[in-house]
């Protein structure tokens, strides 16, 4: 072989793993929150006033998301007691509990902390797409970076 082919394979190589560990690092970056509970960068003393939001009106009791070849179930519960949405994941998990006020196209999910104040994320819902829906340590970490 001679010696250009050796270092084209050799580039072809390292552009390779370079791809996979920058997809790696988005990868962590994008989900690492996921499954851990962790305290959000950026915390507000208040919710966002407004009329409070049904969620299950929007999706239904019951609605499924596609990411990548999984399909995720969700389900709401809406308790009218204290206007709270519980978005419940595969039927184990409750992703999010509080309320939910809108502005615009946004829903704005306020999730009271320990500390009495709240975390407080963005999302956005249109026919197909669902945009924000699990990110909230995402969003903090953007907001606490700009």
């Amino acid at each position: 072989m001679r010696p250009s082919r050796i270092l084209v394979r050799a580039l072809l190589t390292i552009l390779k793993i370079k791809s996979i560990l920058t997809l790696s690092i988005a990868a962590l970056l994008l989900f690492g929150c996921e499954d851990i509970p962790l305290k959000p960068n950026v915390e507000f003393d208040e919710p966002i006033k407004g009329r409070t939001v049904n969620l299950s009106n929007t999706f239904g009791n019951v609605f499924q998301i596609r990411r990548g070849n999984d399909t995720i179930n969700y389900s709401i519960i809406f308790d009218k007691t204290n206007d709270f949405n519980y978005l419940i994941k595969s039927d184990t998990d409750t992703v999010f509990a509080g309320t939910v006020t809108k502005r615009n196209e946004l829903y704005l999910l306020n999730r009271s902390l320990e500390n009495g104040k709240f975390a407080i994320h963005a999302l956005k819902i249109t026919d197909s797409t669902s945009i924000g829906l699990e990110t909230e340590c995402l969003q903090s970490t953007i907001i606490n970076n700009s």
